[in-house]
């Protein structure tokens, strides 16, 4: 795949940009609005995606929580992300002591 796309920008560079701009006006308009519809889902089908995987009894208030402070109260995703990793230590730590407790 690698391989396949920087074949593709080298062909583009010897080209030049003139000759990809008349390639790509030479797409008819309804895949140009095709693609435009696509790409606008692309965004929802991997949210799909990842929540599907990542809803379960044991994670889903951490990412109900995530998307309450994204949502609510505009905390930025890496601040999130920050909370969540650190969070997600305490967490373990903490189950790591009470398994050897019980152990």
């Amino acid at each position: 795949l690698s391989l396949m796309l920087a074949l593709i920008v080298t062909i583009s560079f010897m080209v030049g940009s003139n000759t990809i701009s008349k390639l790509l006006e030479m797409i008819p308009v309804f895949v140009q609005n095709g693609l435009s519809v696509a790409t606008g889902l692309i965004p929802a089908l991997g949210f799909a995606m990842l929540a599907r995987l990542l809803i379960n009894k044991q994670v889903a208030p951490y990412f109900f929580l995530g998307f309450a402070l994204a949502a609510y109260l505009e905390i930025p995703v890496t601040g999130i992300a920050i909370f969540g990793a650190i969070t997600a230590v305490v967490v373990v730590n903490l189950r790591n002591i009470r398994e050897q407790g019980q152990s």
